[in-house]
């Protein structure tokens, strides 16, 4: 659990605000708002794919979603490929993948806050499934799973490994 200073404690791949009355968020349906921030370095390559997956759950999904992307200091085209999408870009030094969340955060106006990372695709109904977590009244924090197309054997070693963490 990592306090973020403002309004929200991230745990795994999701924050939440402090101190929500979880009642007057939920009726028979989530009706929070939801900001999705990821991380990207040098990733013009593989944030297409990113992106696209989570717009088109964004185009279905019931309640309001922002999609953050925070460039870290890329050297390649990834803030023009996150441009093009339409997407709020944050810009900032290279300082890794947990400064690159906690600059998400701040910016994030939602809710809850959901990240994944700029490779990876989040599978159809990743977000529903992550909403539906909040609602139940005592969760205060969610992860998924990776699933990974990868062949090389080390690369599937550690994704089963983070699985089964």
């Amino acid at each position: 659990v990592d306090d973020c200073g403002r309004r929200c404690i991230v745990v795994g791949k999701l924050a939440t605000t402090q101190n929500n009355s979880y009642g007057r968020f939920f009726s028979r349906r989530v009706s929070m708002k939801f900001s999705i921030v990821v991380p990207a370095y040098n990733a013009f390559l593989t944030l297409p794919a990113c992106l696209r997956a989570i717009q088109a759950q964004q185009a279905a999904f019931e309640s309001p979603t922002e999609l953050i992307v925070v460039d870290d200091g890329s050297t390649d085209e990834t803030v023009e490929v996150a441009q093009s999408f339409g997407v709020q870009v944050i810009s900032q030094p290279n300082q890794g993948p947990a400064a690159a969340r906690n600059a998400g955060v701040q910016r994030a106006t939602g809710d809850v806050v959901l990240f994944t990372d700029s490779d990876c695709e989040p599978a159809p109904g990743w977000l529903a499934a992550m909403a539906r977590a909040f609602l139940e009244p005592d969760v205060m924090g969610a992860k998924g799973t990776y699933l990974t197309r990868q062949r090389n054997l080390v690369a599937r070693f550690v994704q089963g490994a983070k699985k089964a963490a």
